[in-house]
């Protein structure tokens, strides 16, 4: 049977953690991502009232691998080894930055050949339970440190609370969500106290959006990092327009997709009003509806087969069942297709990643698995067939596609919306998604 049905053996879990010993040359950072590196050690290595800061570059021009670089050599230049105490939103960035630690780690001996120390990575989401005790690097979700600071799950609060005494760095990815309250108790759990403009362990933030949709809220995120954004001079007013001349990132081709149906109409409960007002965005049922959508899908089927079947094209669906309908129905009509979601075997979905970055897939449907955590440099169109109203899940999606030629990625990429009108009754005011989204891309 195709692989996308059979899988392919392995392991339905990744273990707790991972040793890894260096070997293999990296490319080095370009001129833009050695000005962060200085400034983000310099940060690392400041007294007590100077030593956190928000690191921010656009999707798709290597935050991540710029911010370990300097972790990892900050901790090498340590005699004691602290342990560094990365945080991430999702499963899926945590594995991004197990992987970037693994291969920035393998690079460091390549240059020297008498360095084989080993680190250990630990993992600390969902059902990893690494013991940090025994790991120089742990990798974590909220989700899990929050638990633990409620005294709930496997990962203890006195866990939580002994890790005051062996770290020396904790990195918030995705930054901007550090006012939530879950970031609040693990980060106080963890001995930051806000209230004062100092304290021994440094605290670094990740984002390409340092913002909040108020001024205050930004404010008030700017000041838990002492105010202290880390940017790339050299990149200027506009680093995107910059790094797009550069070739680092990609040019964007924009096209609006009108499926020419009535206007959607939704007799919202209590339950998508408190959704929208708590996590800013479209409720899973009425994703679901619109995934539904006949006339929708058939126009997008169509959009999809009118594509260049060598190029390579990521779907971001409704849902899960949308996601497999599109995949099934381009395989139908003759469009090499596959679908990955949570529940894909972790074998499997290497596999059929690896496909699609070798041009063996045509088109990879999705849905909340790709946004992050995800680099296939070579996609050639994005297709955002779910509406949203979260700029940072909006950016998410369509950073996959940001990786520019200088990057090992391509020169254009088409990022393709669908257009969709949905009347929120019980809210104050009609939401229209796609006019949002637009707006968020012209703002940037």
């Amino acid at each position: 049977m195709p692989l996308s049905f059979a899988g392919s053996r392995g392991s339905t879990n990744l273990p707790d953690t991972l040793d890894v010993e260096p070997c293999v040359k990296l490319p080095g950072l370009a001129d833009f991502q050695l000005e962060l590196f200085e400034r983000l050690v310099e940060v690392l290595v400041g007294p007590d009232d100077a030593n956190r800061a928000i690191l921010s570059l656009p999707t798709g021009a290597g935050k991540t691998r710029t911010a370990v670089e300097a972790l990892l050599k900050w901790r090498q230049s340590r005699d004691d080894r602290p342990l560094i105490l990365w945080i991430a939103q999702s499963d899926e960035l945590c594995e991004q930055a197990v992987q970037a630690f693994r291969e920035v780690w393998f690079d460091l001996g390549h240059g020297d050949r008498s360095f084989r120390e080993t680190l250990t990575i630990g993992r600390l989401w969902g059902d990893k339970n690494a013991e940090p005790s025994g790991c120089g690097v742990v990798v974590s979700s909220i989700q899990k440190l929050s638990a633990a600071a409620a005294g709930r799950g496997t990962f203890t609060g006195e866990q939580l609370e002994s890790l005051q005494e062996t770290v020396g760095v904790v990195v918030v990815d995705e930054a901007h969500r550090a006012l939530a309250p879950s970031y609040g108790d693990v980060l106080s759990a963890l001995g930051f106290n806000f209230r004062q403009k100092h304290g021994p362990t440094a605290l670094i933030g990740l984002t390409a959006t340092p913002r909040r949709s108020s001024q205050d809220e930004t404010a008030r995120l700017r000041r838990r990092f002492h105010n202290n954004i880390l940017t790339a001079p050299s990149l200027g007013a506009d680093p995107v327009q910059t790094l797009r001349g550069r070739g680092v990132l990609a040019r964007i081709e924009e096209e609006c997709l009108d499926y020419d149906a009535d206007r959607v109409e939704l007799s919202t409960t209590t339950a998508y009003a408190e959704h929208y007002e708590a996590f800013d965005d479209v409720h899973p049922d009425v994703l679901t509806r619109l995934g539904e959508e006949h006339r929708r899908n058939r126009r997008l089927i169509e959009r999809l087969l009118d594509l260049d079947p060598t190029w390579p094209v990521l779907v971001f669906a409704c849902s899960v069942q949308h996601a497999q309908a599109l995949s099934s129905l381009l395989r139908r009509r003759g469009r090499s297709s596959a679908c990955v979601l949570g529940t894909t075997r972790p074998a499997t979905r290497r596999a059929i990643v690896e496909q699609f970055r070798n041009n063996e897939l045509s088109v990879l449907c999705n849905y909340g698995v790709l946004t992050t955590g995800f680099d296939a440099p070579s996609v050639r169109c994005v297709v955002v067939a779910r509406p949203t109203t979260s700029n940072v899940l909006y950016e998410q999606m369509v950073g996959r596609g940001m990786r520019g030629p200088a990057f090992g990625g391509t020169e254009k990429c088409l990022i393709i919306d669908v257009e969709d009108n949905i009347q929120w009754r019980s809210l104050p005011a009609t939401v229209h998604y796609s006019a949002l989204e637009r707006e968020m891309r012209h703002a940037r």
